[in-house]
């Protein structure tokens, strides 16, 4: 189900393993299976949410949408990750974190991918070492 065409009750897949379904009062928030509802939002908890996230992205006009962590997340957005050995590296340390956590195994051999990926990107950006515009900033 598309995030325009949701109706209450119906269960929505958000990207990065994350679900949303909204009960008529709370919106139900569940990962890596549909079935597996974790956390329920109420309207002032909503706000409050909105409201971090604003201030955690200043000066980004919405939400960022990062298809290099795994997820679909909000289309026509200009954020991105820092392309560093630091960030890959420490992406990847939460994908094998996540990885020894979960319970699905498919879900599991992804994150173990995605980790993967990660080290090498990290290990490629060392070996090339720092681009031009970072020895001087």
């Amino acid at each position: 189900m598309s995030l325009d065409n949701r109706q209450p009750g119906q269960d929505v897949y958000l990207g990065d393993g994350v679900y949303a379904s909204f009960d008529g009062f709370q919106i139900w928030l569940a990962v890596n299976h549909h079935e597996n509802k974790v956390v329920a939002i109420e309207p002032k908890v909503m706000e409050n949410l909105v409201r971090y996230a604003t201030g955690m992205w200043p000066t980004v006009e919405r939400l960022p949408s990062d298809d290099t962590e795994g997820g679909g997340g909000v289309s026509g957005i200009k954020a991105s990750p820092p392309d560093t050995p630091e960030h890959h590296i420490r992406m990847a340390r939460i994908f094998l974190h996540e990885a020894k956590e979960t319970i699905h195994r498919d879900w599991a051999f992804t994150l173990l991918a995605w980790a993967a990926e990660r080290r090498a990107r990290a290990a490629h950006l060392k070996q090339i070492g720092p681009a031009q515009a970072e020895l001087f900033a």
